[in-house]
C-alpha cells in the first residue's frame, strides 16, 4: 500500500506528521515535496489551526487543487488546534470541491497553549493511522 503523509505548518505539526508517517512506514513530507503524478492509496493531510490560518488556507487550497482523483484513492485528515478548528472545515470543503475520496474520520487534537504534543496525542494518532490503513486495505 502506498501511503503519503503531507503536512502544513511548523514544528508541532511536523512532529505529529513524522510520528504518523513512521507508523505508516513512510516519511512525512511538505506539499513542495509531494509528487502529484504518483499513485497514492491513502493520502494523509495534516495541518495546525493556530495563528496563521489564512496563510495555510492558501497553501492548502493550492495543494488540493492540484490533486487528481485518478492518482489519489483515499484522503484522510489530521489536525492540531488551540481554540477552534475552522481550518478543518475549510479543508473538507476544498477536498469536496475537488471531488476527492475523503474518508469520514478525521483525527483532530486540541493542543494546550504551550503547543506541546503529548504522548496521548501521539498514541491516538498511531491508532488513527492504523485504522485508516485497515479501512483502505479491507474496504477500498
Amino acid at each position: 500500500m502506498n501511503v503519503a503523509v503531507v503536512y502544513f505548518g511548523k514544528k508541532c505539526t511536523a512532529d505529529l506528521a513524522d510520528d504518523i508517517a513512521r507508523e505508516a512506514r513512510t516519511h512525512a513530507i511538505t506539499p513542495d515535496e509531494y509528487d502529484f503524478d504518483s499513485q497514492v492509496d491513502l493520502l494523509l493531510i495534516g495541518f495546525s489551526c493556530f495563528a496563521n490560518g489564512h496563510k495555510q488556507r492558501k497553501e492548502i487550497h493550492d495543494f488540493i487543487s492540484r490533486l487528481d482523483r485518478d492518482h489519489v484513492k483515499n484522503v484522510s485528515l489530521f489536525s492540531l488546534f488551540t481554540f477552534k478548528n475552522g481550518l478543518l472545515d475549510y479543508t473538507i470543503k476544498e477536498i469536496q470541491k475537488q471531488d476527492l475520496p475523503l474518508l469520514r474520520d478525521q483525527y483532530e487534537c486540541k493542543v494546550p497553549m504551550k503547543m506541546a504534543i503529548t504522548d496521548n496525542i501521539l498514541q491516538g494518532a498511531r491508532v488513527y493511522v492504523n485504522d485508516m490503513i485497515t479501512i483502505v486495505n479491507n474496504y477500498y
